[in-house]
């Protein structure tokens, strides 16, 4: 039956990808860096220099030697979070002073296939020499089998080069199968003076064991003739067990040929935490030594077999906690001496199953907590100067479930006297009515088992009561694209159900921005009372493509034939799509439309269609480049040269040269034409009946009483009322000298071409309304290049027009008529 532990090692494998194994998909690519062949899915994800393999971006890789490889110099470093490493039949020894086989600089899971040896160096200088290196990270074993030894420290005959052995590893353990050896280094030997140094630990950081077994084994002290090197530790930090087994025993004493022998390494030295499986803790021997003050002093203690040395010998500071499982723990030998030492009370002081601190004095206890917790455990027991101890936890009993589904997990057994709380169980559409025990009573949700009240395997059978279904009919949605995120909209009846979209074949959780059709599934979970609810809808949510918002281009006023190319228009502008322009209506492109022949040319603009925008049909603009004859010399045969108020080089020269030669203008004496004065009514329609020829009236009769016979623009008046040109402003007025405003000379214009229709119906001038009586004139004159406003926002169809403005809209009306 399923333990409740497993919980823990599900969360562990789902965040490091460990469980099972660290898989490499199959379309890895390998790569050779040294010795090492490296199998990853990671591009770039390993660097090689100077010896050492660096693992540089998270991911999962698989490690092996490279062919006619079975060992090597070179190193590994983890450089990277989130690395799942798999060794395959891998096997390090370093070649370099103070450098690991493996360096963890980040938490990394490790797999071993095969035979993996990791062995730091050996040297004088085998400090920092570790078979796995990464103090402060954790190492997360999940199967194989490892073998990791720190560096010896090289046998010397200076006390000064005499160097350390190195711990098997450096780093916190988290152990969930397989078989993991960590082995300290011996300590230097010195042969001729000093002392010898000490050996290194298995394991330096916290241990987690779930599974599997570990095997951990502090270094020997180096022998010598002046005080030998002390055993070390084969595990150094807390150790907590949950399951599978655990060997640590401590390193022995060196022996010394003239002095003291070394003392043996405690097998754990720091808390121990037992919650399942089995621990056998061994302390190491004290090492052989010659008394130079008598009666052989000098042999070496014997190691304790758990020292929780935490020095103030509380609880809560230094501890052997026995939940559940079995604990067997060992002192190690005294050296070899002579009978009785002088200093005996030192060394015994290690010579003992379990102490708490080095110094404690004789009649302190170390306490063995069985049970739970420190303030709710099932014994307390008190041991001194015991060299052997065996503890199991309290008798558990089986429990089995029946009725649940699959992925329930629940404690798999309970402890006599303790109380077990068993968790509720799920299963879809049905909602738990509670547990039957061993097949009898009334079904009882949130239960409790009872140990003093259950003293053998229970059996927990799940009831259930079907829950309904639930029904709902959705429907598609639609939408217009707008750049945003559009989410498909659930009704309060969906309260808590979730929406995905299927997008380039995928689903998602993110709602699409893109104009487009998708199927969505709808997802609602169960709940107390109504069954799981899905639905998948074809095309449920449509975002429609979005008309774009167009800026008409505009014509190029004012352009002269001269035998170069000019460019027609101004650039238009669009929301969406893509804007393009044509002189021929057949071949399109984005490049603004230039021409060199002088008259009239049709420019073709429209919209192409993509995925968010629809398209826009063609539209024309016309574009008047202005034949050679209407040009000058601006020499003395100009017209304009007669008048002292005007400028040959003026903007409005064209159109008063030809309204001057036409005679559709005169000056207002012999030396001024009043370029800027502002024109009356009656100037206006005189211009446009001499731009017309002078035809004759067919009325004869004014209906206006404010016109006089015999003024200078009766006949133009006469004309342009029978024409449709003009009316009066009001039944029995004309207002002669009122000043004509842009909207009225537009619109005098344009019914004197006949009114044709505008070819646009929107107008890019924001002070021109839709319903004003020179709205088509106002299209009309700016598709013809007649004018382009005051600004590109702005006509001012009330502004007051000028003479000059007139004589160059009647030029340009001439020449694109």
């Amino acid at each position: 039956m399923k333990h409740k532990l497993l919980s823990v090692l599900l969360v562990v494998a789902l965040l490091t990808g460990c469980l099972g194994g660290l898989a490499v998909t199959a379309s890895a690519a390998e790569a050779v860096y040294g010795d090492f062949v490296v199998e990853t899915t990671v591009e770039n994800g390993c660097s090689f220099e100077n010896g050492v393999l660096k693992i540089q971006t998270s991911g999962a890789y698989t490690v092996r030697m490279a062919e006619g490889k079975t060992s090597t110099g070179n190193t590994i470093v983890i450089n990277a979070a989130d690395v799942m490493l798999k060794l395959d039949d891998v096997q390090i020894a370093s070649e370099k002073q103070g450098t690991a086989a493996l360096t963890l600089n980040y938490d990394t899971a490790l797999e071993a296939v095969g035979e993996v040896r990791l062995t730091g160096y050996t040297d004088k200088s085998g400090d920092l020499s570790a078979g796995i290196s990464g103090t402060g990270k954790t190492l997360t074993f999940t199967g194989g089998t490892l073998y990791a030894k720190g560096g010896n420290g090289m046998m010397t005959v200076s006390y000064y080069d005499a160097e350390y052995g190195y711990c098997g590893v450096a780093a916190n353990v988290f152990m969930t199968g397989g078989a993991l050896y960590a082995t300290g280094g011996n300590g230097s030997e010195l042969r001729d003076t000093f002392q010898g140094r000490p050996g290194g630990a298995g394991i330096i950081g916290n241990v987690t064991l779930h599974d599997g077994t570990m095997y951990a084994t502090g270094g020997n002290g180096g022998d010598s003739v002046s005080g030998a090197g002390n055993g070390m530790m084969g595990i150094s930090g807390t150790v907590t067990v949950n399951g599978g087994t655990l060997y640590a025993k401590g390193g022995n004493g060196g022996s010394d040929d003239g002095s003291f022998g070394g003392d043996g390494g405690a097998g754990i030295y720091g808390n121990l935490n037992l919650y399942g499986g089995r621990v056998e803790v061994t302390g190491g021997n004290g090492g052989a030594g010659s008394s130079y003050s008598g009666d052989g002093a000098g042999r070496g203690e014997g190691g304790t077999g758990v020292s929780a040395v935490f020095y103030t010998g509380t609880m809560s500071d230094g501890r052997v906690l026995l939940d559940r499982g079995t604990l067997i723990s060992t002192a190690g030998e005294p050296g070899a001496g002579s009978a009785r030492s002088l200093y005996g009370n030192y060394i015994y002081r290690y010579n003992r199953a379990f102490s708490i601190a080095p110094t404690v004095a004789a009649d302190r206890q170390t306490t063995i907590l069985v049970g739970a917790s420190a303030s709710n455990c099932w014994s307390a027991s008190t041991y001194s100067n015991q060299k052997y101890a065996s503890y199991v936890a309290k008798i558990c009993y089986p429990i089995h479930y029946e009725q649940v589904e699959e992925d329930f997990y629940g404690p798999d057994k309970f402890a006599e006297g303790e109380q077990t709380v068993i968790p509720n169980p799920t299963k879809v559409d049905h909602h738990f009515a509670g547990w039957q025990v061993n097949g009898a009573g009334e079904p009882v949700k949130d239960l409790t088992l009872d140990g003093t009240l259950y003293t053998d395997a229970v059996t927990l059978t799940a009831t259930w009561t079907p829950k309904e279904p639930f029904t709902f009919e959705a429907q598609p949605q639609a939408y217009t694209y707008n750049g945003q995120q559009q989410a498909y909209v659930l009704d309060e009846a969906l309260s808590g159900a979730s929406v995905k979209y299927l997008v380039d074949g995928s689903w998602t959780g993110q709602a699409p921005s893109q104009a487009g059709t998708y199927d969505i599934a709808i997802v609602k979970p169960e709940t107390e009372v109504y069954q799981s609810w899905q639905c998948e809808l074809a095309a449920g949510l449509v975002i429609e493509k979005a008309l774009p918002d167009v800026t008409a281009p505009t014509p190029i006023a004012g352009l002269l034939y001269d035998g170069q190319e000019h460019t027609l228009i101004h650039a238009g502008a669009t929301s969406g799509g893509i804007l393009e322009y044509s002189l021929d209506g057949q071949n399109w492109s984005e490049t603004l439309p230039a021409a060199v022949d002088a008259g009239q040319h049709t420019v073709y603009y429209r919209v192409t269609a993509n995925q968010n925008y629809y398209g826009v049909e063609a539209k024309t603009i016309r574009v008047m480049i202005a034949p050679p004859e209407t040009q000058c010399g601006k020499d003395g045969d100009c017209p304009v040269k007669a008048f002292d108020d005007v400028n040959a080089d003026a903007w409005y020269h064209d159109g008063l040269h030809y309204c001057l030669e036409k005679g559709i203008v005169q000056g207002v004496d012999a030396k001024r034409v009043a370029p800027h004065a502002q024109a009356t009514r009656g100037q206006v329609v005189t211009m446009l009946w001499r731009n017309a020829g002078c035809p004759a009236p067919e009325r004869t009769e004014c209906p206006f009483t404010d016109v006089s016979a015999k003024a200078y623009y009766y006949k133009a008046m006469l004309w342009a009322v029978e024409s449709g040109i003009t009316n009066g402003t009001s039944a029995t007025t004309f207002s002669p000298d009122a000043v004509c405003t842009r909207g009225q000379v537009v619109t005098m214009l344009w019914r004197n071409a006949g009114k044709p229709e505008p070819e646009t119906t929107q107008c890019r001038f924001t002070d021109v309304k839709s319903n004003t009586y020179c709205y088509k004139a106002i299209l009309w004159a700016v598709e013809n290049g007649v004018t382009n406003g005051v600004s590109p926002e702005c006509f001012a169809p009330d502004g007051f027009c000028t003479r000059d403005q007139i004589v160059t809209f009647l030029y340009r009306a001439h020449y694109f008529a």
